[in-house]
């Protein structure tokens, strides 16, 4: 469980400052691919979504392959589009 109290208001910026770098490093990445910088968000809901779910379940699925397969497919829908 998290809370954002007041007392937890240092490791919440942190957490924010780090998954804004995170964007902007993806939004980099995507645009050198010839991607729009605006889908670094779907590609960060994304690999969030795969760690927390293998969080949950680690034995459930190999985390590099099957997290590789869909960050593939991913990216590939991306740029037919």
């Amino acid at each position: 469980k998290v809370e954002y109290t007041d007392e937890l208001a240092g490791v919440r910026q942190r957490h924010r400052q780090a998954v804004g770098e995170h964007m902007a490093t993806l939004a980099r990445c995507l645009e050198r691919a010839g991607i729009p910088r605006a889908h670094a968000l779907g590609l960060h809901a994304l690999v969030v979504g795969l760690l927390h779910t293998w969080m949950l379940d680690p034995e459930a699925f190999d985390l590099a392959a099957e997290g590789a397969r869909a960050i593939d497919a991913h990216l590939a829908g991306l740029k037919r589009g």
